[in-house]
């Protein structure tokens, strides 16, 4: 018994040392500036748009929500007045750099690269997006290039316009007759904002679609999906840890609590795969013709396609615990059951990212340096993890010629997204900064340094 006893007290140390130090992180970034040694401020940064600025609110009001503090906000990429020849000239040189070298990398992998030009303004809601979906794939009916698999994810870096890009695939989908859910699984859930309506967290038909097939769409819940699936792990520890007699008095011995307590910090990513059990449900009843799964930032992707496996063994070795203790104890099967079924569910979910007939992954970028290295880390990835790369979309393509030629109309779109931040920074209390957009892209050190004479001063 000493070594069990040994065993249990080294366990319950560690467990006990991992929610301490969650807990002081959790303190440290809710306590104010000004207020002590740990104290944090979120600054949120945006851009000159009108689907970014509804987002960047969106983000403010929960941030103070959950008690931290956020006094300034950035809006990043804006067009001066006087922008000339010269500056478009260079940002189009810069781009050119990079679409050569990304040319190169599809061609090396054989992957088609739909090449989309910039636009003076966003396209939100339906014919809108019809009209994009035409820009990137081609006039409908034409021999284009278009995602056909039954499940089709689209993921990039942060910005680069998947939502736009995933709601166009559905638009022109559904046009074409099929019976299309788009799904977000993207917590800040712009997809609503997109689309031009109101989403929830069930699938329905989008208002306003009047095409050949039916359009369906959702933002996946996810804190509600990671709340079911914790207290179907508390149900399953809870249950052998409350049996009565020699057996009860051992497992009360075991920090089973603090265990089960854990499951509210679970890696982050860990409730998208959660909900997206709920989508395989959609899958299996073979309702709808396509799913199109508008993903969070590369990062999150990853983590997306990666973790239903790790999820799966998690659940796995919660029934083994559950059934021994339940065994020893003569306990009933209900919570073994319910994870066995999860389990199982995570394992499909593994097959079906896997399957290259069924599902397809759309990488979405845009003509920068950073964004083209993080493409290239994304396709790597995606082979590593044996997801087929179906196409890449390299977005906000600039010319010129155009450039100038619509450089009223851009600043005129860009004046009323500044005049909505600026609304917003004044409901919210929050000061503002503007950044040029510069002619090259910021990176190094010089280069960092020169960007931050834009940044505001430090406050007290």
């Amino acid at each position: 018994t000493g070594n069990v006893d040994k065993g249990l007290d080294e366990a319950e140390a560690k467990v006990r040392t991992v929610r301490a130090r969650v807990a002081w992180l959790a303190e440290a970034l809710k306590t104010p500036p000004g207020a002590g040694a740990t104290s944090a401020e979120f600054v949120v940064v945006t851009r000159p748009t009108k689907l970014d600025s509804v987002e960047a609110e969106r983000l403010v009001i929960e941030l103070r929500r959950e008690g931290i503090a956020c006094r300034t906000m950035l809006v990043n990429q804006v067009i001066e007045p006087g922008s000339g020849e010269a500056y478009w000239n260079s940002r189009v040189d810069a781009q050119g750099e990079v679409l050569k070298e990304m040319r190169s990398v599809c061609q090396a992998r054989k992957l088609p690269l739909l090449e989309v030009p910039s636009r003076p303004e966003s396209l939100v809601g339906v014919p809108a997006l019809g009209y994009l979906a035409s820009m990137v794939f081609g006039p409908a009916g034409s021999d284009t290039v278009v995602p056909r698999e039954k499940v089709v994810l689209f993921g990039g870096k942060g910005g680069v316009g998947k939502t736009s890009m995933s709601s166009a695939l559905a638009v022109r989908a559904a046009n074409e007759g099929k019976k299309v859910l788009i799904i977000s699984t993207d917590p800040a859930h712009s997809l609503g904002d997109v689309l031009g309506t109101k989403l929830t967290k069930e699938a329905a038909p989008v208002q306003d679609f009047s095409g050949a097939g039916e359009l369906w769409a959702m933002e996946v819940d996810t804190s509600a999906a990671m709340a079911r699936f914790q207290e179907t792990v508390r149900s399953a520890l809870d249950a052998s840890h409350s049996k009565g007699g020699m057996v009860g008095q051992f497992l009360q011995q075991l920090p089973m609590q603090d265990f089960v307590n854990l499951f509210d910090t679970l890696p982050p990513g860990s409730d998208e795969v959660v909900a997206l059990t709920e989508v395989l449900e959609e899958f299996k009843k073979s309702k709808f013709d396509q799913i199109i799964i508008d993903t969070a930032p590369t990062g999150h992707a990853l983590r997306l396609l990666s973790f239903p496996e790790f999820l799966e063994r998690l659940a796995d070795r919660i029934a083994r615990l559950r059934e021994r203790f339940g065994w020893i104890a003569g306990g009933d099967a209900g919570g073994p059951d319910q994870l066995r079924s999860f389990q199982f569910s995570m394992i499909e979910l593994q097959d079906l990212f896997t399957d290259h007939e069924q599902t397809s992954f759309a990488v979405v970028s845009i003509p920068t340096v950073l964004a083209m290295e993080e493409t290239k880390r994304l396709l790597k990835d995606l082979e590593v993890q044996d997801v087929k790369a179906g196409l890449v979309i390299m977005n906000r393509i600039l010319d010129a010629g155009q450039a100038m030629d619509g450089l009223s109309s851009l600043l005129s779109t860009q004046q009323a997204s500044l005049d909505e931040l600026d609304a917003v920074s004044k409901r919210q209390g929050l000061e503002v900064t503007r950044i040029p957009y510069m002619d090259r892209e910021v990176r190094g050190i010089y280069g960092l340094r020169y960007f931050s004479t834009n940044l505001p001063t430090e406050k007290a």
